[in-house]
């Protein structure tokens, strides 16, 4: 099941639970949805346009996330304020008082490099792990070998 399909759903909290990715734009297919509380997660990435079709919305919270771009300006959010989008240093445009420019809209280049990044850490970080436990298995062996070289010894002397 989609929860765009939660139809007759009025008020959803998903508030402080360490969501990640990407706002669902299927939740503007909540069209009874009066309450939006999405506040002190991880999400990035714009806020979806479909979000502006929810007429009932009367409050949002997108509060302490990673959103970026412009807030959208149709139907209910242009009468939602500041607070709904604080601590989201990407966003920009009414009702916040950061205006928006070329640089505050996200290309999809600028977002393939920030994951190419993470890409790098990761395959960095896997190959330290691989090195450390293939050393620790050498160790490991090379110690047993001397000691039955040890006890080889101790028997011909």
């Amino acid at each position: 099941m989609s929860i765009g399909n939660l139809c007759s759903l009025h008020v959803l909290n998903l508030s402080h639970n360490a969501l990640s990715e990407e706002i669902p734009p299927q939740l503007g297919s909540i069209t009874a949805l009066e309450s939006l509380d999405l506040s002190s997660n991880m999400l990035s990435g714009e806020i979806p346009q479909e979000l502006t079709d929810l007429t009932f919305l009367s409050i949002l919270n997108l509060s302490n996330n990673q959103l970026v771009g412009q807030i959208p300006q149709s139907h209910q959010f242009t009468t939602f304020q500041n607070s709904s989008f604080d601590g989201n240093v990407g966003l920009c445009g009414p009702p916040l008082s950061k205006k928006c420019g070329p640089s505050d809209i996200p290309s999809e280049t600028h977002l393939k490099n920030s994951s190419h990044g993470v890409d790098v850490v990761l395959f960095l970080f896997a190959g330290v792990g691989f090195g450390v436990g293939f050393a620790a298995a050498i160790l490991l062996k090379l110690d047993y070998w001397i000691s039955r070289w040890f006890q080889i010894f101790r028997i011909l002397c």
